[in-house]
């Protein structure tokens, strides 16, 4: 992994339309869910920002890595949702970037390979993953 990757991965938010060429944040997310060192679960909200909509309206993907085999998935917009086949039936702790904590919600849970899909077909399209069944968040 890059320093500019493990950079990016250290922020909160990322808008995967300002991702360069050389950066492949499947991987990257794919070799941190690897790391026997990761200590936490870590969280990221990915956007794609859109002009006709503000800041506070954008819909977003919030993606994160428990460990090599479990993350997590919602969709952020009206109405929130979740994975419809999630696993934890009670909110579990992530950490946004790796440092500030923030709970997912129940039935975010998913097998990573899943979650990688779905970060990829995100980053290529923008739009909610059509590879996850979506649900509204309870």
């Amino acid at each position: 992994m890059t320093a500019r990757t493990s950079d990016l991965l250290r922020s909160n938010d990322i808008d995967v339309r300002q991702l360069t060429p050389d950066v492949d944040l499947v991987d990257a997310i794919r070799q941190l869910s690897q790391d026997p060192e990761l200590g936490c679960p870590w969280s990221w909200t990915l956007s794609s920002l859109r002009d006709d909509l503000p800041w506070y309206e954008q819909p977003a993907l919030s993606v994160g890595v428990r460990d090599a085999e479990t993350g997590a998935l919602a969709w952020q917009d009206q109405p929130p949702m979740v994975p419809a086949n999630g696993t934890n039936t009670e909110p579990v702790d992530y950490w946004l970037g790796g440092l500030h904590h923030t709970p997912m919600d129940a039935h975010t849970e998913l097998p990573m390979e899943l979650v990688l899909r779905a970060v990829a077909e995100y980053v290529r399209t923008g739009e909610r993953p059509a590879c996850v069944e979506w649900i509204a968040a309870r």
